[in-house]
């Protein structure tokens, strides 16, 4: 999957300007561990990369913060590539459809094991607009059920 991200296109200054009218800081490119800008086909929830589909953004999905000049562990698994099109903020697609993932999962999971509330957003693009800060499941149904593990497991303990 790494081979295929560093085959996407690099952003240009086109890509650039339309991220910062869409609300997008350059600082949460690089929380987020890089966006490219790949043309993709949509097939359902998942995407394939075609250089005669649409353009879209694209990141990376990590099991835990993204490695990088924010967390330099580079032990944290890339489990997922998500695209998107500014002009459809609220559809998002995965390369390999593996949903219950969460971006942000480690601050997701970190404010469950607190006991703290964590900022959810409802698309990628809101997630990213915030520069990374708190989590947006990716799979809303999947979320909910994680969140009831951790509070019935709380218990049993």
């Amino acid at each position: 999957m790494l081979d295929e991200w560093l085959a996407y296109p690099d952003l240009t200054s086109w890509h650039i300007r339309k991220l910062k009218e869409g609300g997008v800081s350059p600082k949460c490119w690089i929380t987020a561990g890089e966006l490219t800008a790949p043309r993709i086909r949509p097939i359902g929830r998942v995407f394939i990369p075609d250089p005669f589909g649409e353009p879209a953004f694209a990141l990376k999905v990590f099991d835990g913060p993204p490695a990088g000049p924010i967390n330099p562990d580079p032990t944290i698994p890339l489990v997922d590539l998500l695209a998107f099109r500014l002009e459809e903020p609220d559809r998002w697609y995965l390369r390999r459809g593996k949903w219950g993932l969460v971006l942000g999962k480690n601050q997701f999971v970190d404010a469950m094991a607190e006991g703290r509330s964590v900022q959810l957003h409802g698309m990628p693009l809101d997630w990213l607009r915030a520069e990374c800060r708190g989590a947006c499941p990716l799979d809303l149904a999947e979320a909910h059920q994680a969140v009831e593990r951790h509070w019935r497991e709380r218990e049993a303990a």
